[in-house]
């Protein structure tokens, strides 16, 4: 007979500390709340900014090793309105201050951007890898198309915003998709396996 699985006290306040760090990220690029990272204070990644990042084959974005530049690149993007300097004066002060800390902070923090992306379903078919489509340009139009945004409101709108709007369209439209919530899931995930381990 099969039995529920229950998790004990300190179990479930993991996981709604997870759940609340989660809720937080959200809110944080609705509200375009500025962030910390090391010496730079960021704010969350515009679409405008992935396709630019895009578009200079950063490796944030395309995957691949990130190097300083990438992790510099990055930095400037999504650099504070209250930043003074120059890209120059900027990009020197970073490389200065990159360690391996700062480049594990910036890689987590580019990741979170993409928190509600999507799960990738593989194709059956068979293809060459030569992808010449621009793969934020699905998002755009399902923005534009279901609230009538234009594609320069849709390009300042923050990555996050933009997956979490997605995730609701698609909840909407399909009675068979459910709001996904990676981190809180992992936390549950974590939990399960401690206690199939522990018998």
């Amino acid at each position: 007979m099969f039995k529920a699985v229950e998790f004990d006290d300190a179990a479930i306040k993991r996981i709604e500390q997870a759940a609340s760090f989660e809720k937080r990220l959200r809110l944080e690029a609705y509200l375009n709340i500025t962030s910390q990272i090391g010496p730079f204070k960021v704010r969350p990644l515009l679409m405008k900014h992935a396709l630019e990042m895009e578009y200079v084959e950063n490796k944030l974005n395309i995957g691949g090793q990130p190097e300083t530049e990438d992790l510099v690149h990055f930095l400037w993007v999504v650099r504070s309105t209250e930043e003074s300097r120059t890209e120059k004066a900027f990009a020197k002060f970073a490389v200065k201050n990159m360690t391996e800390k700062l480049a594990k902070d910036i890689c987590k923090y580019h990741s979170l951007q993409f928190l509600d992306l999507p799960a990738h379903k593989k194709s059956k078919v068979k293809t060459e890898n030569f992808n010449a489509s621009v793969w934020l340009t699905s998002l755009l139009d399902q923005l534009s198309s279901q609230y009538g945004w234009s594609v320069k409101e849709v390009m300042n709108t923050p990555v996050s915003v933009a997956l979490q709007l997605l995730q609701q369209i698609r909840t909407r439209n399909d009675p068979k998709s459910a709001i996904r919530n990676p981190i809180t899931q992992a936390a549950k995930a974590k939990e399960l396996k401690k206690i199939m381990q522990n018998g």
